[in-house]
């Protein structure tokens, strides 16, 4: 079995937790979810705090990123240092391109529908975050988030292969 190093980088609302839930149906691969990392690193609950999940956890969390030898790591953010150091050691960045527009619609229809919280408290410096990783040159391959989960995992897999 292939060894996989690769960031899947999405803003919320993205469609991460589905790309995760059509791979773990149709592929073998070792997809980990930044708030399952979280969950488990603070014994099976995700953590409220956010001063103590930042300052505590996270470092945990990036260390066991670091170590990772076949991961596929889905997540809205990802420190830019530690973006430099996974890509110096061989990790792909794939990034999950969402406009504004339909992330609000995404994220109205996630509230309503679904219970979540209002992603619009982040939005703006994850937007800008993903836009800078793009401008800076970061990503290796770009993916348009509002195909069909099954056209965005073909792109992902073929280029991983």
């Amino acid at each position: 079995m292939k060894n996989y190093k690769a960031i899947i980088l999405g803003p919320q609302c993205s469609g991460k937790t589905t790309l995760k839930k059509y791979f773990q149906e149709h592929q073998a691969l070792p997809l980990v979810e930044e708030d399952e990392l979280f969950t488990e690193l603070n014994n099976g609950e995700y953590p409220q705090d956010i001063e103590y999940k930042e300052n505590v956890l996270r470092p945990k969390l990036e260390e066991k990123i670091r170590e990772s030898e076949n991961i596929i790591f889905l997540t809205s953010y990802c420190d830019r240092i530690l973006l430099m150091e996974l890509k110096e050691k061989g990790f792909k960045v794939i990034q999950l391109v969402l406009e504004m527009d339909e992330f609000q619609r995404r994220n109205t229809k996630r509230m309503s529908d679904e219970g979540y919280d209002d992603a619009n408290t982040w939005a703006k410096e994850i937007f800008n975050f993903h836009q800078e990783v793009r401008d800076k040159g970061w990503v290796d391959l770009e993916v348009d988030a509002t195909l069909p989960v099954e056209k965005i995992a073909e792109q992902i897999l073929k280029f991983l292969d």
